[in-house]
């Protein structure tokens, strides 16, 4: 008899960075399973049925921009307190599962590791893409200004979050948030039509 037990997988979205828990039990991946990221709708992560009885996780990496698959044994899956997954380019981490709290963890490690990584690096990459997040920095300022900005909360305490394509802008005080794409001028042209940003 198989028990219930219920599992935890966690990941970067490549779209938006945002960290991504998907709980689920063993019967869910049965049928595909997918992860979908609550703030940009990106679905990245899938667990199914591979051969043997085991399972294949596919991931598509926030560093490499790959999808990577590995394969996982129904007794690793079920009972590990946590599995890690690495870019096969980089070895960075990028998918966790296991244990609810122990994935948190994880998650929130690799977020301070991956800051070290990018305070170091951040002379060499703010300047290929200052231009063109400048430009929508200073477009979401000029919303901000004209008190175009609605937030469920009503209090809109704004925090932005800049990645490789594109703009989060969030409240701090509820957490409600909008993905903006940012990777080119097209984006750009986009993004100045419109009036106003609206947080879910």
């Amino acid at each position: 008899m198989i028990l219930a037990v219920n599992r935890t997988l966690g990941a970067k979205c490549p779209v938006c960075n945002e960290n991504i828990i998907t709980e689920f039990t063993p019967f869910e991946i049965n049928y595909n399973l997918a992860s979908i990221c609550d703030v940009c709708n990106k679905s990245f992560a899938c667990i199914k049925k591979g051969r043997n009885g085991n399972y294949i996780l596919s991931v598509e990496c926030y560093i490499c921009e790959e999808t990577h698959n590995y394969e996982i044994s129904k007794s690793a899956l079920l009972k590990s307190e946590l599995l890690a997954f690495g870019c096969h380019s980089s070895g960075i981490d990028i998918c966790y599962i296991g244990d609810g709290i122990k994935v948190e963890n994880a998650l929130r490690n690799l977020d301070d590791t991956l800051d070290e990584m990018t305070g170091d690096m951040a002379a060499d990459v703010i300047p290929e893409i200052s231009d063109v997040m400048k430009e929508g920095l200073a477009i979401i300022d000029h919303i901000a200004v004209n008190n175009k900005i609605a937030c469920p909360c009503g209090k809109c305490e704004l925090t932005l979050r800049l990645c490789r394509s594109g703009i989060t802008v969030s409240c701090g005080a509820c957490g409600a948030s909008e993905f903006i794409k940012i990777e080119n001028q097209d984006d750009i042209r986009n993004f100045k039509l419109r009036k106003s940003i609206k947080l879910i």
